[in-house]
């Protein structure tokens, strides 16, 4: 499977404008190309096309999209994409408030498994002025999440290797740290940890009230904080964040993601009826 994000250069103060995220097999490249120059006949500039690809992802996947803008409104900021070989689209409305300063705005877009874990992202950029010109800033490719970092506290081990499991099985390609399986008896742990937490793609933190009670789940996720900002830390809430409320240091910028990713982790009725 490939990815391809659609946004415009530019846009004016007071305006909105759409950010596109396909879903599609090489083949079916040129065909996603072309409606996305048929969806903005009329634009100032031709939007900016950013395709990667290609994932390892299984057949009939639900695919949780998810879009940040600095300064600007997205509402809802999630969509999803069911996967089965077709072409599938999520789409955004982006605000731009009249109040809102010049200048480029940054944007986050994030790929998450159904189950939470996040498997890709991408930082968009648009420049933002009280009248449109076309101009085009520099952007940054889709970044494919080979490597993560797994935090959580001993007594959800089960819950956490069977999600990270389940995620592997759609993305085999994906290498997660588990203290558990990497570090060896008598290793260095602390020493090991600093210099493995920055190597990775991204940081999960599977929260939980054994996780906020863990010394060394704090250790783990202020090091991530630290070493490569909160952008670099994905929230796994394994318990309502209404009930075990994140880090301070965490929760003003995530706590959207804590919530969504929380939705999407509880189980089904089906699931949860003992039937």
């Amino acid at each position: 499977m490939h990815f391809a994000v659609a946004s415009p250069p530019t846009a004016q103060l007071g305006s909105t404008f759409i950010v596109d995220v396909w879903a599609h097999l090489e083949r079916q490249r040129a065909e996603v190309e072309r409606r996305i120059l048929q969806a903005h006949p009329q634009a100032d500039s031709p939007p900016v096309i950013r395709p990667k690809g290609p994932f390892k992802i299984e057949r009939g996947t639900t695919l949780f999209v998810r879009l940040k803008f600095h300064d600007l409104y997205v509402d809802p900021p999630e969509d999803v994409i069911l996967w089965e070989g077709k072409i599938g689209n999520a789409s955004f409305k982006v605000a731009i408030p009249s109040e809102t300063t010049e200048g480029v705005k940054s944007g986050l877009v994030t790929v998450h498994w159904e189950g939470g874990l996040q498997i890709a992202r991408v930082q968009l950029q648009v420049l933002v002025a009280a009248k449109v010109t076309p101009a085009t800033p520099t952007t940054q490719p889709l970044h494919h999440i080979r490597k993560a970092f797994a935090s959580y506290a001993s007594p959800d081990r089960d819950e956490v290797t069977g999600r990270i499991q389940g995620m592997q099985k759609i993305s085999p390609d994906l290498d997660v740290f588990l203290d558990v399986v990497k570090l060896r008896s008598g290793e260095d742990w602390e020493r090991t940890l600093w210099r493995v937490i920055p190597e990775n793609d991204v940081f999960y933190l599977f929260w939980s009230a054994a996780a906020k009670a863990s010394p060394w789940v704090e250790k783990e996720w202020r090091c991530a904080l630290k070493s490569r900002g909160e952008e670099f830390i994905d929230p796994v809430p394994l318990i309502s964040p209404e009930e075990v409320h994140p880090p301070d240091e965490l929760s003003r910028k995530h706590f959207n993601d804590w919530i969504l990713a929380f939705r999407r982790g509880r189980p089904k009725p089906s699931e949860s009826s003992g039937r």
